[in-house]
């Protein structure tokens, strides 16, 4: 009997519907999103023309092991293969660090960039499939100084059945989020590295504790709580360093692998071409009505991560200004004592005592002033 009673119990508490912290909840399409091997395919590892050998399907790449690391050591019997990491964000459009080619002169140099690289190379010669290999078309923007380390580059043509990652345009990147690089650390194949943090953010960079070495210097670092990527890998303090003993490479860790990212927002050719904005809206709303108003705002509190509603009153002339908004989701009720201001509905969740009046609130757009009677 108190089994029966404890079982009843428990499923009774399931009616009750709740969420801690964040909401975790995924769809299959945002699963997908996530999926290391649907992202491992958005990016390439970077080889130098001059050292490529074709012959029509089947093209080959000189590969050893360059890193000369100690026996023991991960995947060190590996022999590797590229350069730099980089990532697709559009079907024929690739960004990677700065720092990777000789880009000042804003030619292409000899750059190339494979995909698909999965399997490990074979000792001496690595023979991939042409149709995987692609080349700089143009150089879109690039910057290798203090003020960044980023290059754009548009490929000779569109890498076919590769979802590009997704981009964070809204900043929704926030302190803890966990990370993962996707790169090809040490020339080797693709590699997925979770288990990082955000540590801090600023307008140009993200400070990650990841594991990252040579080679993921044009990484992508995917947030995977959003399932965006957020920059582009330009340094580290993890990495291999030398062993007194017999001279060969070890991985070296610290309390804190500090690595740094550059934030695709402040890339300005990203910036022109997508709409980047911020996550923290202002709105100002401004009574020029001859009467006092009442109003209501619904929205979602970025720090609470929750609704909020927030009522005002706003005397002739009087104005208000509200900030901290989650994705620009903001609904508004305003209204005099003879009248709604706001006419129609965006959201039927809200409720809706009026009786006369259509009454509802509109979803309006932040970053602007609100005029309550134009």
């Amino acid at each position: 009997m108190i089994q029966t009673f404890i079982l009843l119990f428990s499923f009774a508490q399931l009616g009750f519907s709740a969420v801690t912290g964040e909401d975790d909840r995924l769809s299959y399409a945002e699963l997908e999103k996530r999926n290391p091997t649907t992202l491992a395919k958005a990016t390439a590892t970077q080889l130098s023309k001059r050292y490529i050998n074709t012959l029509e399907e089947v093209s080959s790449y000189p590969s050893g092991k360059l890193q000369n690391q100690c026996p023991g050591e991960k995947f060190s019997n590996e022999p590797t293969l590229g350069g730099c990491s980089g990532f697709l964000i559009a079907p024929n459009i690739l960004v990677a660090a700065g720092h990777c080619k000789d880009y000042r002169a804003g030619g292409c140099e000899d750059d190339a960039w494979l995909f698909n690289h999965f399997s490990p190379a074979k000792k001496g010669k690595h023979h991939f499939k042409t149709k995987d290999l692609y080349y700089c078309k143009k150089v879109l923007d690039f910057k290798h100084d203090g003020e960044g380390d980023f290059v754009v580059i548009e490929l000779d043509r569109k890498v076919p059945n590769v979802t590009p990652l997704e981009m964070d345009t809204k900043n929704l990147a926030k302190k803890g989020d966990p990370v993962a690089v996707l790169g090809y650390p040490l020339g080797r194949s693709f590699t997925y590295t979770p288990g990082g943090r955000v540590l801090s953010k600023n307008k140009n960079y993200l400070r990650v504790d990841s594991d990252a070495f040579k080679n993921n210097s044009g990484s992508a670092l995917f947030n995977i709580r959003t399932g965006k990527v957020e920059g582009v890998l330009t340094n580290a303090r993890r990495g291999m360093s030398q062993n007194s003993l017999d001279g060969c490479q070890l991985a070296k860790s610290y309390k804190e692998n500090i690595v740094l990212v550059n934030r695709l927002k402040r890339i300005p050719f990203l910036n022109k071409n997508y709409a980047f904005s911020e996550t923290s809206s202002k709105l100002q709303l401004v009574n020029n009505c001859p009467t006092s108003v009442k109003g209501t705002l619904k929205y979602r509190s970025l720090e609470e991560n929750d609704w909020i509603t927030e009522n005002f009153e706003l005397d002739p002339s009087e104005e208000k200004l509200v900030s901290n908004y989650r994705n620009n989701e903001i609904y508004l009720n305003a209204r005099t004592n003879k009248e709604s201001l706001i006419r129609g509905k965006d959201f039927w969740g809200f409720a809706d005592n009026s009786r006369n009046d259509e009454f509802g609130f509109k979803k309006v757009s932040a970053n602007h002033d609100i005029n309550l009677c134009p």
